[in-house]
């Protein structure tokens, strides 16, 4: 009997599939870029398309974000969207090894001040506390504050270190009016502090007072890895272990916190892969090289089948430490930035995308190298727009 499956009577073809091809410099607008030998703007690659609701559409490419002028410190290894509580306007600071710069309009102003202490490979984080950026350069400085907050008495033009001494950390978060600092230091080389790659400080005084590993500690026991990410999700704390997940939990007691293992939870291969969904959760990618979807009771593997020919392969380049992930709440995504081929430095090539609403995936290659990666809301009545950074561009 005939294979009617492939007959070809049964074939329906896409038509007009089309995207644009990031393979051209960024702002190109001409159907053939020719200082490429004739490259083509527009590219029918199935690699280059996004599904929504059994939909596929063409992908959008890249163009430069506002026609913002090349950074003159390179590379750009963070990108912090500074949502402030306060007023309806939005700022986008990034970070190179020896510059952290706020978009003003169009110019990028230099609000430097302490550090920023970094180099190429530098995997920053970044929270927000009483309408304050605090970031923290991969422990190689004291974690720092840039905003102004009459209320708690705090007015940072510029990237200012913390008051009280706090500890170096590689990782942090506000929860429950605390900050939380992980993975700790007290001098920078992160092997004096015993545990203190498993450990957590906190104060709810983080601009002014903190006890330098003393009483204020919480010791992520239950598993020996280090803790390398942690984000609040509904009323408790997920921290991300290379070995696990624990969930935080406030208690309002004499024992402020308690912890819990998440059974059979796999470890984070990149500390910054952890994205926050919102109302859906958490995502994050594991040490097997699968996505993982985290709920307050369940962390649930969503890639396994679907990019099981795409993610897990790359994990022979050792090089998803630095793949890096965020979310797209306007189109219910979840974007995954990582190295298919073994890149130098920080650069990534190729992404993936997971629809959390309707569990969808696309996945692609990338023209332009690039690193750092957010969502961003110039103002509270705008569109969110998926932003990248690449040596010296956004």
């Amino acid at each position: 009997m005939p294979n009617t499956f492939y007959n070809q009577a049964n074939v329906q073809w896409l038509q007009g599939i089309k995207g644009l091809n990031d393979s051209i410099p960024p702002g190109s607008r001409h159907e053939v870029f020719t200082g490429q030998s004739g490259i083509a703007v527009h590219t029918p690659d199935l690699l280059n398309v996004k599904v929504r609701f059994g939909n596929v559409m063409g992908r959008g490419g890249m163009t430069s974000y506002k026609g913002a002028a090349l950074s003159s410190s390179s590379p750009i290894v963070g990108l912090f969207p500074y949502n402030r509580a306060k007023g309806n306007t939005n700022s986008l600071v990034r970070l190179t090894p020896t510059k952290l710069e706020l978009l003003s309009g169009s110019t990028w102003t230099n609000i430097t001040g302490s550090g920023p202490n970094s180099t190429s490979l530098t995997q920053p984080q970044f929270t927000y506390q009483n309408d304050i950026l605090i970031y923290t350069i991969d422990g190689l400085s004291q974690p720092l504050g840039y905003g102004t907050n009459s209320g708690v008495a705090v007015d940072f033009q510029v990237g200012t270190i913390l008051g009280g001494g706090p500890p170096f950390a590689k990782c942090l978060v506000s929860y429950m009016q605390f900050l939380l600092l992980g993975n700790l230091s007290l001098d920078g080389t992160f092997n004096d502090v015993f545990d203190g790659w498993r450990l957590i400080e906190y104060s709810d005084q983080p601009f002014f007072s903190w006890t330098a590993c003393g009483p204020n500690t919480i010791d992520l026991y239950q598993t020996s890895g280090s803790l390398v990410a942690m984000k609040v999700l509904g009323r408790v704390c997920m921290c991300y272990k290379t070995d696990g997940v624990v969930r935080l939990t406030w208690t309002s007691g004499a024992v402020k916190f308690t912890q819990e293992l998440v059974p059979g939870s796999v470890g984070c291969v990149a500390p910054l892969s952890v994205a926050d969904l919102g109302n859906f959760g958490h995502a994050y990618l594991g040490t097997n090289g699968i996505i993982y979807h985290v709920t307050q009771n369940q962390i649930q593997a969503v890639s396994f089948e679907a990019l099981s020919r795409t993610l897990p392969p790359a994990l022979r380049l050792n090089r998803f430490r630095f793949a890096r992930g965020f979310a797209l709440p306007t189109q219910d995504l979840y974007i995954l930035l990582y190295d298919q081929t073994g890149l130098t430095g920080q650069f990534l090539d190729s992404y993936v995308t997971w629809n959390y609403r309707t569990g969808e995936f696309t996945k692609g290659k990338l023209g332009q190298q690039v690193i750092a990666g957010c969502s961003f809301q110039e103002a509270k009545d705008t569109d969110e727009v998926a932003l990248v950074s690449t040596s010296n561009k956004v």
